[in-house]
């Protein structure tokens, strides 16, 4: 199973989260303040280690695609 939410980088913290995500790219392909994100969670049982995941990418309005 997997939940899906929109997110915004709002913050300062949220920007170092996802430079790493940033470089390399030009600057219509960066994330920036106040961009939204489509931020998934998998079900964590299917998990083995004990590393927490968080996936992201761009906002889309139908989060199937």
């Amino acid at each position: 199973m997997l939940a899906v939410s929109r997110t915004s980088v709002s913050t300062s913290g949220g920007m170092a989260a996802v430079r790493v995500l940033n470089k390399g790219r030009g600057y219509a392909e960066c994330i920036k303040p106040f961009n939204f994100l489509l931020t998934c969670y998998p079900d964590q049982t299917y998990g083995r280690d004990e590393k927490l995941v968080r996936l992201v990418a761009p906002y889309e309005r139908d989060p199937k695609k």
